[in-house]
């Protein structure tokens, strides 16, 4: 499985190649523009305790975990962004 640290720097959101995969049910959701300000570009960073997450780099507002709209399990984002391409048929 591709983890996050395979992002050497920052995600295009509007490739819609890197989705968000939920531990429990496995429901995949395609990672979005952010929130706040539309921008499309993500990056990895840690916020202030030092937990990994994605962070827009126009705004510069993030998220450590996100919840699967699913089965409403809270997902930590270092274990559950994947990268898709054809390399990646099944990320199991």
């Amino acid at each position: 499985m591709a983890w996050l640290s395979y992002f050497l720097t920052s995600m295009d959101t509007s490739e819609e190649k890197y989705y968000r995969k939920c531990l429990r049910c496995k429901e995949r959701q395609v990672i979005v523009a952010c929130g706040n300000c539309g921008g499309t570009k993500l990056g990895r960073g840690e916020n202030n305790e030092g937990t990994l997450g994605l962070f827009c780099e126009q705004c510069e507002r993030g998220y450590t975990r996100w919840t699967c709209l699913s089965c409403k399990t809270n997902n930590p984002i270092a274990k559950t962004i994947v990268y898709w391409n054809s390399a990646f048929k099944n990320d199991d």
